[in-house]
Protein backbone atom coordinates (compact mmCIF):
# COMPACT_ATOMS: atom_id res chain seq x y z
CA UNK A 1 0.00 0.00 0.00
CA UNK A 2 0.93 3.71 -0.95
CA UNK A 3 0.72 7.04 0.89
CA UNK A 4 -1.18 9.62 -0.37
CA UNK A 5 2.25 11.23 -1.80
CA UNK A 6 1.44 8.78 -5.19
CA UNK A 7 -1.56 9.89 -5.96
CA UNK A 8 0.58 13.44 -6.57
CA UNK A 9 1.58 13.87 -10.17
CA UNK A 10 4.95 12.20 -11.16
CA UNK A 11 6.95 14.89 -13.09
CA UNK A 12 10.94 12.86 -13.08
CA UNK A 13 11.23 8.91 -13.49
CA UNK A 14 14.86 7.17 -12.90
CA UNK A 15 15.21 3.44 -14.03
CA UNK A 16 17.95 1.44 -13.18
CA UNK A 17 18.95 -0.66 -16.56
CA UNK A 18 20.27 -4.40 -15.61
CA UNK A 19 17.29 -6.34 -14.71
CA UNK A 20 14.81 -3.77 -15.30
CA UNK A 21 15.09 -2.62 -18.99
CA UNK A 22 17.95 -4.35 -19.97
CA UNK A 23 18.68 -8.69 -20.08
CA UNK A 24 22.11 -9.01 -17.80
CA UNK A 25 21.76 -12.72 -17.10
CA UNK A 26 24.88 -13.31 -18.41
CA UNK A 27 26.43 -12.60 -14.72
CA UNK A 28 25.62 -16.29 -13.85
CA UNK A 29 28.64 -16.97 -15.65
CA UNK A 30 30.71 -16.20 -12.59
CA UNK A 31 29.42 -19.88 -11.58
CA UNK A 32 31.05 -21.67 -13.68
CA UNK A 33 34.29 -20.25 -12.88
CA UNK A 34 34.27 -20.57 -8.96
CA UNK A 35 36.19 -23.96 -7.29
CA UNK A 36 33.03 -23.54 -4.81
CA UNK A 37 29.59 -24.18 -6.08
CA UNK A 38 27.43 -20.78 -5.75
CA UNK A 39 23.41 -20.49 -6.46
CA UNK A 40 22.63 -17.91 -8.79
CA UNK A 41 21.67 -15.66 -5.35
CA UNK A 42 24.81 -16.16 -3.96
CA UNK A 43 26.18 -15.63 -7.35
CA UNK A 44 24.18 -12.11 -7.37
CA UNK A 45 25.66 -11.52 -3.54
CA UNK A 46 28.70 -11.62 -4.43
CA UNK A 47 28.70 -9.52 -7.47
CA UNK A 48 26.81 -6.54 -5.53
CA UNK A 49 28.90 -6.86 -2.79
CA UNK A 50 32.35 -6.98 -4.59
CA UNK A 51 34.89 -4.54 -3.67
CA UNK A 52 36.15 -4.45 -7.36
CA UNK A 53 33.25 -4.66 -8.69
CA UNK A 54 32.43 -1.27 -7.11
CA UNK A 55 35.60 0.25 -7.25
CA UNK A 56 35.78 -0.17 -11.29
CA UNK A 57 31.64 0.62 -11.37
CA UNK A 58 32.51 4.26 -9.51
CA UNK A 59 35.59 4.45 -12.26
CA UNK A 60 38.52 3.68 -9.98
CA UNK A 61 40.42 1.56 -11.98
CA UNK A 62 41.04 0.44 -15.43
CA UNK A 63 39.50 -2.71 -17.29
CA UNK A 64 42.39 -4.67 -16.94
CA UNK A 65 42.86 -3.91 -12.89
CA UNK A 66 39.29 -4.75 -12.21
CA UNK A 67 39.25 -8.20 -13.88
CA UNK A 68 42.49 -9.21 -11.72
CA UNK A 69 41.05 -8.23 -8.52
CA UNK A 70 37.66 -9.40 -9.32
CA UNK A 71 39.70 -12.99 -10.12
CA UNK A 72 41.67 -12.98 -7.13
CA UNK A 73 38.91 -11.49 -4.32
CA UNK A 74 36.58 -14.37 -6.22
CA UNK A 75 39.22 -17.28 -6.99
CA UNK A 76 37.79 -17.82 -10.41
CA UNK A 77 39.46 -20.24 -12.62
CA UNK A 78 39.43 -17.97 -15.62
CA UNK A 79 42.25 -15.40 -16.93
CA UNK A 80 41.84 -11.64 -16.93
CA UNK A 81 41.79 -11.85 -20.71
CA UNK A 82 39.08 -14.87 -21.56
CA UNK A 83 37.51 -13.05 -18.17
CA UNK A 84 36.89 -9.29 -19.77
CA UNK A 85 35.93 -10.84 -22.96
CA UNK A 86 33.04 -12.75 -20.87
CA UNK A 87 32.46 -9.93 -19.15
CA UNK A 88 31.59 -7.55 -21.69
CA UNK A 89 28.94 -10.42 -23.21
CA UNK A 90 26.69 -10.65 -20.00
CA UNK A 91 24.96 -7.65 -21.54
CA UNK A 92 22.19 -9.20 -23.78
CA UNK A 93 20.78 -6.27 -24.95
CA UNK A 94 17.40 -4.27 -23.90
CA UNK A 95 13.90 -6.52 -23.03
CA UNK A 96 11.72 -6.18 -25.89
CA UNK A 97 9.63 -3.44 -25.77
CA UNK A 98 11.83 -1.08 -22.79
CA UNK A 99 12.39 1.38 -25.85
CA UNK A 100 8.98 1.81 -26.44
CA UNK A 101 7.85 1.96 -22.77
CA UNK A 102 10.73 4.49 -22.07
CA UNK A 103 9.25 6.44 -24.73
CA UNK A 104 6.04 6.20 -23.69
CA UNK A 105 7.15 7.37 -19.98
CA UNK A 106 8.84 10.14 -21.56
CA UNK A 107 5.72 11.96 -23.16
CA UNK A 108 4.75 12.41 -19.56
CA UNK A 109 7.54 12.86 -17.37
CA UNK A 110 10.99 13.84 -17.73
CA UNK A 111 13.08 10.36 -17.78
CA UNK A 112 16.45 9.17 -16.96
CA UNK A 113 18.88 6.20 -15.77
CA UNK A 114 20.37 5.42 -12.52
CA UNK A 115 23.19 2.81 -13.18
CA UNK A 116 26.15 1.35 -11.65
CA UNK A 117 27.97 0.22 -14.56
CA UNK A 118 30.93 0.51 -16.06
CA UNK A 119 32.53 1.34 -19.36
CA UNK A 120 32.68 -1.94 -21.25
CA UNK A 121 28.89 -2.56 -20.21
CA UNK A 122 27.53 1.04 -20.83
CA UNK A 123 29.66 0.98 -24.25
CA UNK A 124 27.77 -2.26 -25.36
CA UNK A 125 24.19 -0.67 -24.55
CA UNK A 126 25.04 1.83 -26.71
CA UNK A 127 26.45 0.12 -29.45
CA UNK A 128 23.38 -2.49 -29.12
CA UNK A 129 20.75 -0.58 -28.35
CA UNK A 130 21.47 3.33 -28.66
CA UNK A 131 20.69 3.39 -25.31
CA UNK A 132 22.59 7.03 -24.75
CA UNK A 133 19.48 8.55 -26.83
CA UNK A 134 16.84 6.59 -24.57
CA UNK A 135 16.94 9.05 -21.52
CA UNK A 136 17.12 13.04 -20.76
CA UNK A 137 19.80 12.14 -17.72
CA UNK A 138 21.68 8.82 -17.92
CA UNK A 139 23.15 9.00 -14.23
CA UNK A 140 26.21 6.78 -15.17
CA UNK A 141 27.87 5.72 -11.82
CA UNK A 142 31.76 4.98 -13.69
CA UNK A 143 31.30 8.65 -15.21
CA UNK A 144 29.97 10.43 -11.98
CA UNK A 145 32.41 8.42 -9.23
CA UNK A 146 28.75 7.62 -7.11
CA UNK A 147 27.31 4.83 -6.54
CA UNK A 148 24.36 3.60 -5.45
CA UNK A 149 22.76 3.14 -2.56
CA UNK A 150 24.95 6.30 -1.66
CA UNK A 151 22.63 9.04 -0.87
CA UNK A 152 24.85 11.19 -3.47
CA UNK A 153 24.06 9.58 -6.68
CA UNK A 154 20.21 10.37 -6.19
CA UNK A 155 20.74 13.62 -5.06
CA UNK A 156 23.21 14.16 -8.20
CA UNK A 157 20.18 12.98 -10.66
CA UNK A 158 18.12 15.32 -9.09
CA UNK A 159 19.78 18.00 -9.72
CA UNK A 160 20.30 16.64 -13.22
CA UNK A 161 16.53 17.48 -14.41
CA UNK A 162 16.41 20.26 -11.57
CA UNK A 163 13.33 18.38 -9.59
CA UNK A 164 12.56 17.29 -6.31
CA UNK A 165 12.79 14.13 -4.00
CA UNK A 166 8.98 14.00 -3.83
CA UNK A 167 8.33 14.70 -7.59
CA UNK A 168 10.45 11.89 -8.90
CA UNK A 169 9.76 7.88 -9.05
CA UNK A 170 12.73 5.41 -9.02
CA UNK A 171 12.69 1.91 -10.24
CA UNK A 172 15.02 -0.33 -9.24
CA UNK A 173 15.58 -4.05 -8.98
CA UNK A 174 17.86 -4.60 -6.17
CA UNK A 175 15.69 -3.47 -2.27
CA UNK A 176 18.95 -2.19 -0.79
CA UNK A 177 18.98 0.51 -3.73
CA UNK A 178 15.63 1.09 -3.33
CA UNK A 179 15.83 1.92 0.47
CA UNK A 180 19.04 4.55 -0.60
CA UNK A 181 16.54 6.66 -3.05
CA UNK A 182 13.40 6.55 -0.72
CA UNK A 183 16.42 7.50 2.21
CA UNK A 184 16.41 10.98 0.31
CA UNK A 185 12.83 11.26 0.21
CA UNK A 186 12.15 10.13 -3.52
CA UNK A 187 9.13 7.50 -4.55
CA UNK A 188 10.98 4.43 -4.78
CA UNK A 189 9.84 0.83 -5.58
CA UNK A 190 11.30 -2.85 -6.43
CA UNK A 191 10.42 -3.73 -9.94
CA UNK A 192 12.37 -6.53 -12.08
CA UNK A 193 11.02 -7.05 -15.72
CA UNK A 194 8.66 -5.11 -17.95
CA UNK A 195 5.79 -6.78 -16.21
CA UNK A 196 6.53 -5.49 -12.52
CA UNK A 197 7.71 -1.90 -13.91
CA UNK A 198 4.45 -1.51 -15.80
CA UNK A 199 2.22 -2.28 -12.49
CA UNK A 200 4.69 0.14 -10.35
CA UNK A 201 3.81 2.59 -13.20
CA UNK A 202 0.29 2.46 -13.13
CA UNK A 203 -0.04 2.55 -9.25
CA UNK A 204 1.60 6.11 -9.70
CA UNK A 205 -0.33 7.27 -12.42
CA UNK A 206 1.76 6.57 -15.59
CA UNK A 207 0.27 4.51 -18.13
CA UNK A 208 2.28 3.12 -20.85
CA UNK A 209 0.97 0.59 -23.50
CA UNK A 210 2.55 -2.21 -25.02
CA UNK A 211 2.77 -6.57 -23.94
CA UNK A 212 3.92 -7.75 -20.70
CA UNK A 213 7.24 -8.92 -20.17
CA UNK A 214 7.92 -11.29 -17.60
CA UNK A 215 10.62 -10.60 -14.90
CA UNK A 216 14.06 -12.28 -15.34
CA UNK A 217 15.27 -14.41 -12.50
CA UNK A 218 14.85 -12.71 -9.56
CA UNK A 219 18.40 -13.90 -8.33
CA UNK A 220 20.19 -12.06 -10.96
CA UNK A 221 22.05 -8.76 -10.03
CA UNK A 222 21.01 -6.01 -11.56
CA UNK A 223 23.30 -2.90 -12.39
Amino acid sequence: MHDSATTRRVRGVFFDLGGVLIDNAGILEIGDWVRTPMSPAEVAHAWLHSAAARSFEAGGIPAEEFAKALIDELALSIDPVQFTEAFARWIRGAFPGARSLVDAVRRQATVGCISNTNEIHWNRMVRDDELDRWFDAGILSHRCGLLKPEPGIYRFALEQIGLRAEECLFLDDHEINVEGARAIGMRAERARGLAEVRLVLAEHGISVDGPDTGPPDPTLAGC
